[in-house]
C-alpha cells in the first residue's frame, strides 16, 4: 500500500504539552485532513522530541505516530535553521520502500530536511513551507549560507507547497526550481466547521459581553505577530470607544508578552481544543495581526487568519498580501504602517455592520476541499511515476 510519512523539521519538547503538539501539529493535521478525502494511503507522522529517552510509537485514528529522541543545538535557532541530532529517525527509514513511500516534510529549513535530501536520495521528498527566515537586514547571511546549501539539495525536492509569495519567487528565480514543482497549497480550513454562526448566542455561551466590540488575536503572544501593537491600538482607541474588548486565545504562560497580555487584555484563553476555536471567531468583531517585516515577508497569511476569513470575520492584517493581487483588497484591510492599522481598526469600530464577506472569495485558496484534492493529486502523480 502507498504510504505518506509526515516529518516535522523542528523538534518538540517532552513536556506536559507534548500530546497537544503530537495530535495538533502541522504533520498530524495534514495526515488527518488527507484521510477525510481518501483511504488509499497509509499515514505515519514522525517527530524529533527533546528529552525523550527511548523511541515511542502510538496508533490513533488510523495514523501511526513515531517519536524519536533528539537533541538540538539551540531551540531558538530552529526558527531560522535548526541543527537537530536525531539518528534513529534516519535509521527508521531503512524499513520502508522508497518506491511506495513519499516523505512530506513540514518546514523548509533545518538539518532534518537537508539530511533527508542528502542521505536518502531514493525517496521522493515534498516540502511544506511555513515561513522560516530572518530579519531583512540579515538577508545577506541567508545568501552566504542557506542559499548555497539549497542550490544543491533543493534540486532533489519533488514538490514545494509555498503559500508565501516572496519564497515562490526565490525558488523559481534564485534556485531555478521548475514552476511545475511549486504550488501554493497550505493547510486548508474545514469550511464545515469554520463558518458563520449567531454571534449573540455564542457570546452568551462563552460568557462574553453582548454589546462589546471584540478584537481577537489567536496564537502565542509574541512581538513578531504584533501583539504589543495590537494592545497599544486597543488602549488608544478604548479611551474613545469604551465598548472595546480585547480577547487573546491560545496564549501560554511562557509567551514573551503573556504578562503584558494579562495586564492589558479583557480576557485571555489558553490552549484551546481546535473544536472550540470556531466559537471565538464567531464571537469576535475583527481579527488583527500586525507582523514585523520578517513576519510579513516570510509568514504567509497565517492559519488563524484563514480560519477568521472562513468564519466571515473581518480581518486587519499586514499578511493578507500573500493572497493573489486580484483578491487582496476584497478580503480585508492591509495596513501599511501602525497609524493606518489604528485607523482601520477605528473604522471597524465606527462601522460595526461593515463586512468584507470574504468567506466565498478565499474559499478556492484555503478550503479543505480545494487544498486537499490538489495535494492528493500531487501525491498520486509522483507515486505513479515510481511504480
Amino acid at each position: 500500500m502507498k504510504k505518506i510519512i509526515h516529518i516535522l523539521s523542528h523538534s518538540l519538547k517532552n513536556d506536559n504539552n507534548l500530546n497537544y503538539h503530537i495530535y495538533g501539529n502541522w504533520a498530524s493535521r495534514l495526515a488527518k485532513n488527507t484521510l477525510q478525502y481518501t483511504d488509499i494511503f497509509q499515514h505515519e507522522v514522525w517527530y524529533p522530541v527533546r528529552n525523550l529517552k527511548i523511541p515511542k510509537q502510538i496508533t490513533k485514528d488510523h495514523i501511526t505516530y513515531k517519536l524519536f529522541p533528539a537533541k538540538t543545538l539551540n531551540v531558538g535557532l530552529e526558527s531560522y535553521f535548526g541543527l537537530i541530532y536525531c539518528p534513529l529517525l534516519f535509521q527508521e527509514l531503512t524499513k520502508h520502500n522508497p518506491k511506495t513511500t513519499l516523505i512530506h516534510v513540514q518546514g523548509e529549513r533545518g538539518s532534518i530536511l537537508h539530511g533527508l535530501l542528502l542521505q536518502k536520495p531514493l525517496y521522493s521528498i515534498l516540502v511544506q513551507y511555513h515561513g522560516y527566515g530572518q530579519p531583512p537586514w540579515l538577508d545577506w547571511m541567508e545568501k552566504m549560507s542557506v542559499t548555497l546549501l539549497e542550490k544543491i539539495t533543493f534540486l532533489r525536492v519533488r514538490h514545494f507547497f509555498v503559500p508565501i509569495r516572496p519564497r515562490v519567487e526565490y525558488l523559481k528565480k534564485t534556485l531555478h526550481i521548475s514552476p511545475e514543482n511549486v504550488s501554493s497549497e497550505n493547510f486548508g480550513v474545514d469550511y464545515t466547521r469554520f463558518k458563520p454562526h449567531n454571534k449573540e448566542r455564542i457570546r452568551k455561551k462563552l460568557n462574553l459581553p453582548k454589546h462589546a466590540f471584540i478584537i481577537l488575536f489567536v496564537g502565542h503572544l509574541i512581538h513578531t505577530k504584533g501583539v504589543d501593537l495590537i494592545i497599544q491600538a486597543y488602549e488608544k482607541l478604548k479611551v474613545i470607544y469604551p465598548q472595546l474588548y480585547l480577547l487573546f486565545v491560545g496564549a501560554q504562560p511562557d509567551d514573551p508578552l503573556y504578562t503584558l497580555g494579562v495586564q492589558k487584555a479583557d480576557k485571555i484563553v489558553g490552549i484551546t481544543d481546535n473544536a472550540e476555536l470556531p466559537l471565538y471567531y464567531n464571537a469576535a468583531d475583527v481579527y488583527c495581526l500586525y507582523g514585523t517585516p520578517k513576519t510579513v515577508k516570510y509568514g504567509g497569511v497565517g492559519i488563524a487568519s484563514y480560519e477568521a476569513l472562513a468564519s466571515n470575520l473581518n480581518v486587519i492584517s499586514t499578511n493578507l498580501i500573500h493572497f493573489p493581487d486580484s483578491i487582496v483588497s476584497k478580503v480585508g484591510f492591509v495596513p501599511s504602517d501602525y497609524n493606518e492599522f489604528v485607523n482601520k481598526l477605528e473604522f471597524m469600530v465606527r462601522n460595526p455592520t461593515f463586512s468584507f464577506h470574504a468567506r466565498s472569495i478565499v474559499e478556492p485558496y484555503i478550503s479543505h476541499e480545494y487544498v486537499m484534492k490538489n495535494i492528493i493529486n500531487i501525491y498520486l502523480n509522483i507515486l505513479n511515476e515510481k511504480s
